[in-house]
């Protein structure tokens, strides 16, 4: 299960589990039966996509750039001032009348409906969903240079400090009330990750030494608690007291760290930070790929043997983008081959068989071996293709890539955007349904807007919109 907490669930309990566990499971002892589950798995997936087109599910096929063309419609995709426009006249006014709670402080945050009522204004709140909030308003200060923007980013900042910062064991609290009393305690590691992301891009605009301090001392106690120094790698959760609770290795805690130490690689240059992007860099391409099908594997134990179990040998498409997108990331800043190939396979992977050539977007689920598992299509996967696509794009000179990127930006903004309230809809169906109406916080959106504007002034060699603060 990742942090999103869309994944299909697995085998619950009972003879059924301890049967599953023993022999559905690979052990990492004997790789010929390791490899027999795995073909096993495979018939699994074969099955229950036959079931699927017995049910005529709505999932179109795979591969390829569905037929027809955008004509000029696809030309406002391609303006880096647009995505700017939908960040600041689009996706933050709907956050900042909805969310931002003046009497407790933070944010109403995450998922609300879809006129912006909180179905619960006194529902916990993790670190995570606020520091999301925090990176979003810091973007739009960058690009737009509102003072309300900046003025909100630093009340979500405030409530992080005051109420969400574990003054016993330091770090950050697993959620708390909205009057700071604690409601969680488990540390999951790709929370206290994603909340130094959003840290950061404050940081990067307000160099607030109180926010560095406590970014830093939080990495530190991630390093000394949850990293592996044996076996490599971030485990998945932690106690409250920094025990660890979950030794599985996951491909979403490892991508959410991988993005934090980036930003602190860009705004820092110490080498100590690249040697760790160099190092989870080659745990995703060398740990966690099927060396047959060439996709990013989602669970592993502490040994690194892949769990198939859990997630029924399905992996998330949004995930393969984004490991792409991270790795991409990183060839860019060392010019280091052996990531731009993995980089590309992952992406690859994603549109050969996560692309519906009927209608367009990305399937959220697909099994191992490329097979459709979940139709629908959900906001973050959605977004996390727009960067992708164009990053590759852009290193690689591909058009077919700027075109999958056309099409994924029409598809998203006639399905997702919500032409009445703003933001997008978390859920759609594979035709462009909306499935649910809710939105979730202002980061994913945000993020696919800003580093669509960026690629594309790059890509097309013209000048960006006006930012309030450039890039470090």
């Amino acid at each position: 299960m990742t942090d999103h907490s869309h994944s299909p669930h697995g085998f619950s309990s009972g003879p059924l589990k301890r049967v599953g566990k023993s022999l559905l499971q690979p052990r990492g002892k004997a790789r010929l039966l390791d490899d027999f589950v795995l073909l096993l798995w495979e018939g699994y997936a074969g099955a229950q996509r036959g079931l699927q087109l017995l049910r005529h599910a709505d999932v179109g096929a795979e591969g390829g750039v569905s037929a027809g063309g955008l004509g000029q419609q696809a030309e406002r995709y391609l303006r880096p001032a647009f995505w700017h426009e939908h960040i600041l006249e689009n996706i933050l006014p709907f956050w900042e009348r909805h969310s931002v709670d003046q009497e407790f402080g933070g944010f109403r945050v995450p998922n609300v409906l879809r006129n912006g009522q909180a179905p619960d204004p006194r529902a916990p709140r993790a670190p995570e969903w606020q520091a999301r909030m925090v990176y979003g308003f810091s973007v739009g200060y960058d690009v737009g240079g509102r003072a309300s923007d900046l003025r909100i980013a630093a009340h979500g900042i405030q409530f992080l400090l005051d109420k969400l910062w574990d003054p016993e064991f330091g770090g950050w609290h697993g959620s708390v009330y909205p009057d700071g009393k604690l409601a969680g305690e488990q540390r999951k590691i790709s929370t206290q990750a994603y909340t130094l992301v959003g840290l950061l891009e404050y940081y990067r605009l307000t160099r607030d030494t109180a926010v560095l301090e406590r970014v830093l001392e939080s990495y530190e106690l991630l390093e000394h608690h949850a990293w592996d120094g044996q076996r490599l790698g971030y485990y998945e959760s932690c106690n409250r007291d920094w025990t660890p609770k979950s030794t599985r290795k996951t491909l979403c805690v490892q991508l959410a760290v991988f993005s934090a130490v980036l930003s602190l690689y860009r705004l820092t240059g110490e080498g100590v930070y690249l040697a760790r992007l160099r190092q989870l860099a080659d745990l995703i391409a060398a740990r966690m790929r099927d060396r047959r099908h060439r996709t990013a594997l989602e669970i592993f134990d502490a040994n690194w043997v892949y769990q198939a179990l859990p997630m029924r040998d399905m992996i998330e498409v949004g995930h393969n983008l984004k490991a792409g997108r991270l790795l991409l990331e990183l060839y860019e800043l060392t010019g280091d081959q052996a990531h731009y190939g993995p980089a590309k396979e992952l992406i690859d992977y994603s549109v050969a068989h996560g692309w519906d050539a009927r209608h367009d977007g990305f399937y959220y689920n697909l099994y191992r071996n490329g097979l459709v598992a979940r139709g629908d299509k959900g906001w973050w996967g959605e977004s996390e293709g727009i960067p992708a696509l164009l990053l590759l794009h852009k290193l690689s000179g591909e058009r077919i890539y700027l075109d999958y990127f056309t099409r994924l930006a029409e598809f998203c903004f006639r399905h997702f955007v919500d032409p009445m309230y703003g933001e997008w809809y978390k859920w759609c169906y594979a035709d462009g349904r909306v499935k649910s109406s809710d939105k979730r916080d202002a980061f994913h959106t945000v993020q696919a807007a800003w580093y669509a504007s960026r690629y594309l002034a790059e890509i097309r060699k013209v000048e960006a919109p006006p930012s309030h603060y450039q890039r470090g």
